[in-house]
């Protein structure tokens, strides 16, 4: 049996080509995403962002979104800002000034989510669909607000 279907032509077939995109598969690669991967869907889920620049709501300054990534998981404990570069470039984000502070753009939330459906694979179930990005309250506001 061996003999024969090693000289079956497949066509340019790959049992890779067709593997199904279950919501199994999907929680397995969400188990095995590395540290940045993590913090990435956890912004996307939540669709909340470190604190952003007054004059663009899409533009948050490199250093917060560097110390939210490394106390996010971890996996991020020895990450570098070079790296958080590269991924960001990754996932589509412009680096730029504001005239203080090095800055991230962000892609629109729409937009971000579906470049890492692209790149991930499967069906994503986003826990929160806003428009657009909002900012991540801060532990007072959340604290405000329970009263």
């Amino acid at each position: 049996m061996l003999y024969d279907l090693r000289r079956m032509p497949l066509g340019g077939w790959h049992p890779r080509m067709s593997v199904p995109q279950t919501k199994a598969l999907i929680e397995q690669k969400m188990e095995s995403l590395n540290g940045l991967e993590q913090w990435w869907v956890s912004l996307l889920q939540t669709g909340e962002l470190p604190p952003v620049d007054k004059n663009n709501r899409r533009m948050v300054r490199a250093a917060y979104l560097f110390a939210s990534a490394k106390e996010h998981n971890p996996r991020n404990k020895y990450l570098n800002d070079t790296q958080l570069g590269r991924f960001m470039k990754e996932m589509g984000c412009e680096h730029k000034s504001n005239g203080k502070a090095w800055c991230w753009v962000m892609l629109p939330l729409p937009e971000a989510r579906k470049r890492w459906v692209a790149r991930a694979g499967g069906e994503w179930d986003w826990l929160y669909s806003p428009c657009d990005w909002e900012e991540k309250p801060s532990l007072l506001d959340y604290a405000m607000r329970r009263r």
